[in-house]
């Protein structure tokens, strides 16, 4: 699928002189397509094909019955599926992120929804989720902005801040902070994240960064950066810099 493999490279950050690792993302030409399973609606029918925002195509080669794997009663079915990457889009993202990360694999489905990039820090229990969509260009940024911000938080305890507004070097972005519902249990920590949206010439990106509660403040500054060290969101490949399962909408010009 897109972004199946990575090439770590170290590079120096641009503040404090600090080394970061930057994954170049890239298509393998003439990868096959992979199998997997997902649940399925009941009337979904063998060769039914579903395509990502990005172009990768799922097509259902077998179904299998109702599964105790499938929780979700609207989707009961067992299905086999072949995903194949889309031919004419692939991201050109780079991402700087301070030492003490460690890259997680992802799979071919979560590629399939958008996900290009997951790591962690363990030791500060900071973990980064990076995710893009091709632009549909006829689509509205900021309508699918409220649309992100309104999926967060329905049905739960989840608060969010106020919409930042700001410019990487032309590039424009959306950020705020989603904060979780009051910790359950004796040793539970409350969750925070920080989340970014950036529209790049060709993908919307968003940046994800979760981190204890109590530990936001002290870390804010290097999440915010996280972002900040964006690169590829020009369509030519140049940096934007000033150096999430499938969207709600289509992502926007």
């Amino acid at each position: 699928m897109a972004a199946a493999s990575l090439t770590v490279c170290a590079a120096a950050a641009v503040a404090g002189g600090h080394m970061v690792y930057i994954p170049q993302f890239y298509v393998i030409p003439g990868q096959k397509p992979t199998l997997d399973e997902v649940c399925v609606m009941a009337d979904v029918s063998v060769g039914a094909k579903t395509r990502s925002q990005n172009g990768d195509v799922m097509e259902v080669t077998a179904l299998n019955g109702r599964s105790p794997m499938c929780r979700d009663k609207d989707k009961s079915i067992l299905a086999h599926v072949l995903l194949t990457p889309a031919s004419d889009f692939n991201s050109s993202l780079k991402i700087g992120l301070p030492p003490g990360f460690r890259e997680l694999p992802i799979n071919d489905r979560q590629r399939f929804n958008g996900e290009r990039f997951e790591a962690e820090d363990a030791r500060r229990h900071m973990h980064v989720w990076i995710k893009s969509w091709r632009r549909d260009k006829s689509a509205n940024f900021n309508t699918w902005i409220q649309r992100e911000r309104g999926t967060q938080v329905d049905g739960n305890e989840r608060t969010q801040s106020r919409t930042e507004t700001f410019d990487l070097d032309g590039i424009e972005g959306r950020r705020w902070d989603l904060m979780d519902g009051p910790a359950k249990g004796m040793f539970a920590k409350r969750q925070a994240w920080v989340v970014t949206y950036l529209k790049g010439e060709k993908e919307l990106v968003r940046i994800e960064v979760a981190v204890h509660a109590e530990d936001l403040e002290k870390y804010r500054e290097e999440i915010t950066a996280i972002a900040e060290h964006m690169e590829g969101l020009r369509a030519d490949g140049t940096p934007g810099d000033a150096t999430g399962q499938n969207p709600v909408g289509s992502p926007a010009s």
